[in-house]
């Protein structure tokens, strides 16, 4: 998340400024040209570090996991793992900066969804999942697909909702059609007749998921105005730094005082240069219009479960009998009523 932090403000501190340089240096009308060129090229460069974002923040984490789930005896690759990220909500939620929770290997074996990660491991027969549904994940201008699993188990009690995606791709793109090709293989074991065969010990002790609580946000809570206008701000500083480093000129206040005197500066003697405020103040506001761009989607985002647990049938408990009933005490009973004495 840092590098990619890091990343984007270079990107916009630098893409617009250069272009803007590129700009003045050359001759009308190739000069407007370049200058229009400099959203969209600014654009263009962040769309390719979204889509390319995965290959710098997934870290060396595999490794480590892939020694864990072999000292518990887990072959992930002979027993033709799937490895995938998972989060344990019904709809995009961030954990630490990131949408997914934890990393393991999904495994399609007989009649059961079976899954092993550095957090949580369980397993799910075919009958106790309800639903299977591909949506998207973080609100996003290269949005990642998601797929969501619904699931009850009747025996214990539970019910819930989980996501998960590839985690192997090389770009966003890439691990959108691995996550579709994965939903259509879990549709087709999930709509498949239940076959029972002997399982590893590893995952026939598995159950339906037992999942503790788990801190996250859902996505666009903290983009409050105040940190909104912080964030444009701060863009605007960097992308001005970036600006002054490429020696843009920045001349508002002389720009503003053509506009209101434009005889000024010929009545005391100096060329008037300051037809415009300056490139560099274009170049601002070419990053801040970017960084609002890409900040869009979380801010129209409306937060509603993907999926709908189904819920879990209760067994009705019959009513204890009645208590049978006392006659009422007679100061007169009939010859059938009287109780011999003896």
């Amino acid at each position: 998340s840092l590098k990619l932090s890091f990343l984007l403000v270079g990107l916009l501190a630098l893409v617009p400024s250069v272009v803007s340089l590129a700009a003045i240096h050359s001759v009308a009308p190739l000069k407007w040209i370049v200058f229009a060129a400099a959203a969209p090229l600014t654009f263009a460069f962040f769309l390719l570090l979204a889509n390319y974002s995965t290959r710098l923040t997934r870290g060396a984490l595999v490794p480590s996991l892939n020694k864990k789930l072999a000292d518990q005896g887990i072959q992930s690759a002979s027993w033709s793992g799937i490895f995938v990220n998972f989060s344990p909500a019904a709809a995009p939620r961030l954990y630490d900066g990131s949408a997914t929770w934890d990393i393991g290997y999904v495994f399609l074996r007989s009649d059961r969804l079976c899954y092993c990660g550095e957090e949580t491991s369980f397993a799910l027969r075919q009958d106790q999942i309800t639903e299977i549904r591909v949506a998207d994940g973080l609100p996003a201008l290269v949005a990642s697909k998601r797929i969501y699993i619904a699931w009850k188990d009747e025996e214990r009690g539970g019910c819930g909702v989980f996501n998960i995606s590839c985690g192997n791709a090389a770009s966003t793109l890439q691990g959108n059609r691995l996550t579709a090709d994965l939903a259509s293989r879990l549709d087709a074991w999930w709509k498949a007749s239940p076959v029972t065969r002997p399982l590893p010990p590893q995952l026939a002790q598995l159950a339906s998921p037992q999942i503790r609580a788990v801190t996250s946000q859902k996505p666009g809570a903290n983009w409050k105005p105040r940190r909104l206008s912080g964030e444009l701000l701060w863009t605007a500083i960097f992308t001005g730094v970036g600006a002054t480093l490429c020696g843009l000129p920045f001349h508002l206040t002389p720009f503003l005082l053509n506009l209101v005197n434009p005889a000024f500066y010929s009545n005391i003697g100096i060329q008037n240069h300051f037809s415009s405020p300056g490139a560099g103040w274009f170049a601002v506001l070419v990053a801040v219009l970017i960084r609002f761009v890409i900040i869009t989607p979380a801010l129209r985002y409306r937060d509603v479960p993907k999926l709908v647990a189904a819920s879990v049938a209760k067994t009705e408990v019959a009513p204890p009998p009645p208590p049978p009933a006392i006659a009422p005490a007679n100061s007169n009973p009939t010859d059938k009523e009287r109780i011999p004495v003896h």
